[in-house]
């Protein structure tokens, strides 16, 4: 694992917001997250934050596919 590690010189995450539905205060966001290693994309997939809404900002209380 850690040679894994050790050759990799780059790990990119890039997420592209599809959507946000709020109502009261939670949120769920819709996203596309996509994984590049080495300028080569190894994965790229759907996922959804549930987020709440708190006097100090907001605080995802779930992270799902």
């Amino acid at each position: 694992l850690r040679r894994a590690f050790e050759s990799t010189r780059t790990h990119e995450v890039t997420i592209t917001v599809e959507g946000v539905e709020c109502q009261n205060r939670s949120c769920v966001v819709h996203l596309i997250r996509r994984e590049t290693l080495d300028a080569s994309i190894v994965s790229s997939f759907p996922q959804t934050l549930r987020l709440t809404q708190t006097p100090e900002g907001f605080v995802i209380d779930e992270i799902g596919r």
